[in-house]
């Protein structure tokens, strides 16, 4: 059985907690601290997008709000790959998690 985008989109941003769970936001650098807001803050915007696509009463609301979700989707992939370079992920994590993305965005065409 398919899962829902949402149920997917829930269970990429508590794999990436996970591993942010690991990092001591104080010791980071002002950059990759900042990164890793900005990740976060993604996130849960994310979320609230693919939620909101499956939550949408017409077609127009849900090509409005899957568009919005696929810039959003990006913008986090674009996030991993800065984190990635600032050592936070690895490119292994970093795959696994673009894969998701990839998975996301396809729903949400």
């Amino acid at each position: 059985m398919e899962q829902s985008p949402y149920k997917l989109m829930r269970d990429l941003e508590a794999a990436i907690a996970r591993v942010l769970a690991g990092v001591d936001s104080a010791s980071l650098d002002p950059g990759p601290a900042k990164t890793v807001r900005l990740l976060k803050g993604q996130l849960v915007d994310a979320r609230l997008d693919v939620r909101d696509y499956e939550l949408a009463e017409t077609r127009a609301e849900q090509g409005r709000l899957a568009a919005d979700g696929k810039k959003r989707l990006a913008a986090v992939r674009q996030s991993l790959l800065k984190a990635a370079e600032q050592d936070i992920f690895s490119a292994v994590q970093v795959a696994q998690f673009s894969a998701q993305l990839d998975r996301l965005a396809a729903f949400i065409a």
